[in-house]
């Protein structure tokens, strides 16, 4: 399993760094200015260099980090990991994440900011600042479904009230749980729709089916259903970990975010060996985002202490 972990894991960060310099552009946009992506040619609204990732890869690194160093999730770790980098004053954080934490800042319990920033933002907090970060999470509790959906849920909800959020994360990880025990995509699309059923958090399938969602009414956007929908639409399809990412970042949107989560699928999928070389060579922190890739997966093969989220 270790391939597929570190596959997951570096596939996330190489979709968010290949569709990040495309985001908010619409696909007519990206054919008018590049043509057809295929390359990491950075620029964009943040000025990237080309293998420059974003604010989806700098918190599944926070998480990934707690993970490897707490041996299990740990939310109070977790926090802190998040509020650590919220103080570096990232020029991408999402609303809903930025007015979560900043809540902190201004002595509201952890339990409750989620809620209030959920009021205070008019009720917006269905995006997808959840889903883009919970990968590990997925190769940690692997093998027990009931334990990676209540820490998925619990990361979720240090952010993000809107229940949309907590499920989508839940449901991701769980096809995610599926792809690095083997399953083919549908078959993993197909269990997750099954086993989320089966909580008592109140958790849900949010996501249409996609073998029946025409390519046509696919919108990319930050909503964590349009988000989901479009990346489990071109992993169910993808022959290739190359081909999936090149299809699905130059659909335009949320490039970051869904080529992260579509990444993840598909590295999960076909293993680290299969992610294109020119690609991972450029890319920011490799060897460090690599080395902690690779403890995660040594974690995850020896068992360990692995309680339920707290």
């Amino acid at each position: 399993m270790e391939d597929r972990i570190v596959g997951m894991v570096m596939g996330l960060a190489v979709g968010d760094a290949l569709g990040a310099p495309l985001e908010f552009m619409s696909e007519r946009q990206v054919q008018i200015k590049h043509g057809r992506v295929t390359e990491m040619i950075g620029g964009g609204w943040l000025s990237l260099r080309p293998g420059d990732w974003t604010d989806d890869t700098a918190m599944m690194r926070c998480l990934l980090e707690s993970l490897v160093e707490k041996t299990t999730f740990n939310r109070e770790d977790v926090v802190a990991r998040y509020l650590a980098w919220y103080h570096t004053k990232p020029p991408d954080i999402g609303n809903t994440t930025r007015a979560a934490l900043g809540m902190l800042e201004k002595g509201i319990p952890l339990d409750e900011i989620s809620r209030t920033a959920h009021e205070e933002t008019g009720g917006m907090s269905a995006g997808n600042g959840t889903v883009m970060r919970c990968a590990p999470l997925a190769a940690r509790y692997a093998d027990d479904a009931a334990r990676l959906i209540a820490a998925s849920a619990a990361d979720a909800r240090i952010t993000h009230w809107d229940e949309r959020a907590a499920s989508g994360s839940a449901l991701l990880n769980l096809v995610l749980s599926a792809v690095l025990r083997g399953e083919q995509p549908r078959e993993a699309l197909a269990w997750a729709d099954e086993r989320i059923a089966d909580n008592d958090l109140g958790l849900y399938n949010p996501i249409p089916d996609v073998a029946f969602v025409p390519e046509k009414d696919l919108n990319p956007s930050g909503f964590v259903v349009d988000t989901l929908t479009c990346a489990f639409w071109h992993f169910a399809r993808g022959k290739s970990f190359e081909e999936t990412l090149v299809d699905v970042v130059n659909k335009g949107g949320d490039t970051d975010t869904i080529g992260a989560i579509t990444g993840a699928l598909a590295g999960a999928h076909h293993g680290y060996g299969k992610i294109p070389p020119r690609w991972a060579k450029v890319l920011k922190d490799r060897g460090l985002l690599l080395a902690l890739a690779k403890r995660l997966a040594k974690l995850c093969a020896g068992g360990g202490a692995a309680s339920s989220a707290g």
